[in-house]
């Protein structure tokens, strides 16, 4: 009797074994069939998506907010950069007229190799709620957009002579009337806009680590300016978003303002902060 029960438990271990093999390869065959419809499902909503949001984008660019913040970068470094190699002939505007072209002309060329080509122009931008008249150089960075809406407007190729000849032209009502052509030419001669750093050497897209961006700048800046502008940027990455970047440079070029620094270094500082500040509101 219990090698009968012995058998008959086998035999129902067996077919059981069987059973849930069976139902078992099943429900894997229903769990990848449902992965990849889920997959499928999710491919195909990703090109609808990406299709879709087109219509959104208020930029034909497509440049992303990274993509902003290393034009302003560009801008900010080029402006620095051609206002110490300025003859300060008559301050402010000496520096101002030189960190403007060199300025302009980073910015104009950063932008052109990551967008391809100049969007429509915008209207020259006038001072509004986004200036910050406490900064004493608060026009490198107003004049310095109107430089770039020369560049857009006449729609100009990736040239440093023509980004050049065409600010040259228009600096008179670039600048309200403060320089002229002659005064850019003995102040920031063509020979010496086209052999600065920053034109010569542009801001590496893609770095927007602090470390590397102060050594980027030691080239042409003191340890003082590097340092102080490095951090300034980085932090820029961090906030990410165009009114707190205003707000925030605002606050910062305010306690610049208000700090001991030696006077050049607060110069240099509050120029490359008001370009910076202009500049992102300038592209977006």
């Amino acid at each position: 009797m219990f090698k009968l029960k012995s058998k008959f438990i086998t035999v129902a271990l067996v077919l059981f074994g069987i059973l849930f093999s069976i139902t078992s390869c099943n429900k894997d065959e229903v769990l990848e069939s449902t992965e990849t419809n889920s997959e499928s499902t999710v491919d195909a909503y990703i090109t609808y998506a990406n299709q879709s949001v087109e219509q959104y984008l208020t930029s034909n660019t497509k440049l992303s907010w990274i993509d902003w913040i290393a034009i302003g970068i560009a801008d900010a470094t080029g402006a620095c950069d051609g206002a110490i190699l300025a003859a300060p002939l008559w301050p402010p505007w000496g520096s101002i007229g030189g960190g403007l072209i060199v300025g302009a002309a980073a910015s104009y060329t950063t932008y052109i190799n990551l967008g391809g080509s100049p969007p429509p122009p915008p209207p020259p931008p006038p001072p509004s709620n986004y200036c910050n008249f406490n900064n004493a150089f608060e026009y490198a960075g107003i004049c310095h957009n109107l430089a770039l809406w020369e560049c857009v407007h006449a729609g100009l190729p990736n040239d440093l002579h023509l980004i050049y000849t065409t600010i040259e032209a228009n600096i008179t009502n670039i600048t309200f009337g403060n320089l002229t052509p002659a005064d850019l030419n003995q102040i920031m001669p063509f020979g010496l806009y086209s052999s600065s750093f920053t034109l010569n050497n542009p801001y590496p897209i893609g770095i927007i680590d602090e470390y590397q961006l102060h050594n980027y700048m030691i080239n042409y800046l003191d340890p003082i300016e590097a340092k102080t502008l490095a951090n300034y940027f980085y932090n820029m990455f961090l906030i990410g978003n165009l009114q707190n970047c205003i707000s925030y440079s605002i606050m910062m070029e305010n306690y610049i303002t208000s700090s001991t620094l030696p006077p050049n270094n607060k110069e240099t500082i509050l120029i490359g902060m008001s370009v910076f500040r202009n500049s992102i509101n300038f592209w977006n």
